[in-house]
């Protein structure tokens, strides 16, 4: 209605189907999307992964080519109890933690990342 209110009426449709489908429930490393950039001024990478599994904690190894990292690695996590959480009522229900974690060796990492969320990983390089 425009007004913010709920809106009362009948909605007429010709010529549409209902079609049950199986749901699609993403497994392992195909939970997982993510998304990477490089910094070509410092040599600092970030990896953007999105964990879709929302039961499911994923566990992933993160591997580099022809590149000497620090063994220290910033993750930021952004997620919530819940799924479906939200900040509208209590404004401190989906949190972005900040964490330090290590590399296995100056190429790569093994990282679980949490159920239904999305974490920030920045790496710099070995000095």
């Amino acid at each position: 209605s425009g007004r913010g209110g709920s809106v009362k009426g009948n909605f007429y449709a010709r010529d549409i189907r209902l079609i049950e489908k199986p749901v699609h429930k993403p497994q392992g490393k195909e939970s997982l999307m993510v998304s990477a950039s490089m910094d070509r001024n410092n040599n600092t990478y970030y990896v953007m992964v999105l964990n879709k599994n929302i039961k499911k904690d994923v566990k992933a190894t993160l591997k580099f080519n022809k590149v000497n990292l620090s063994r220290k690695v910033t993750a930021w996590i952004l997620n919530g109890p819940e799924i479906w959480s939200t900040n509208e009522v209590v404004p401190t229900t989906v949190t972005i933690k900040e964490k330090s974690v290590e590399m296995s060796n100056d190429k790569q990492m093994d990282y679980v990342f949490p159920a239904h969320s999305l974490t920030s990983l920045h790496f710099k390089p070995a000095y």
